[in-house]
């Protein structure tokens, strides 16, 4: 493996370009750039702004030259995406929220349990108010057997209108209405 260095000016930018050749002779050129007018600070192959560090705001780009975000990520075209990867098994991947330094909101993989359910935990209330797990949606449960499971010491169905209801059906006309009809007031 061969590598060649080179360092130029590109108007006001300080680019450093590297280069390296393959045992086939391939050429990977890599480079490094400085805008001083951008206070920016990239890394980029082939394509431009792969990594962008702005030196003011602390904020870096991974496919934008200017982040509007502490972090943003953009691709020029289809999907963008972040993974969030733990090697070992039986080990949870997560996304925390804070305000400050106390932590507020976890989203998390729960690798430990059957299925790596989906977990939203609430910090303040310190429980798990919802789990996705095998297309069930828990709200008070981790391991919600049915389509939609709730586990609480109540149930409130509100409404802005005058009158709120609760259905449930067989997709014909037998089931279950709970609800206040209006036209019976009187």
């Amino acid at each position: 493996v061969v590598l060649n260095l080179y360092s130029a000016p590109h108007g006001a930018d300080l680019v450093q370009k590297f280069q390296a050749e393959n045992d086939s002779g391939t050429v990977i050129p890599f480079y490094m750039r400085l805008d001083p007018d951008a206070d920016t600070f990239a890394f980029f192959g082939d394509l431009d702004n792969s990594l962008v560090i702005n030196q003011t705001s602390g904020k870096v780009g991974i496919g934008v030259a200017d982040p509007d975000e502490t972090l943003e990520v953009k691709t020029a075209s289809g999907d963008a995406g972040i993974k969030v990867n733990c090697a070992a098994a039986g080990s949870d991947a997560k996304l925390k929220f804070a305000t400050g330094d106390t932590e507020d909101w976890l989203i998390y993989a729960d690798g430990s349990a059957t299925n790596d359910p989906l977990i939203f935990y609430d910090y303040a209330s310190t429980t798990q108010m919802m789990a996705l797990n095998n297309g069930n949606v828990g709200i008070g449960v981790t391991d919600p057997d049915t389509p939609l499971e709730i586990v609480s010491t109540g149930l409130r169905i509100a409404s802005t209108n005058f009158y709120s209801t609760f259905k449930a059906w067989d997709g014909t006309s037998k089931g279950i209405f709970l609800g206040r009809d209006s036209s019976r007031d009187g």
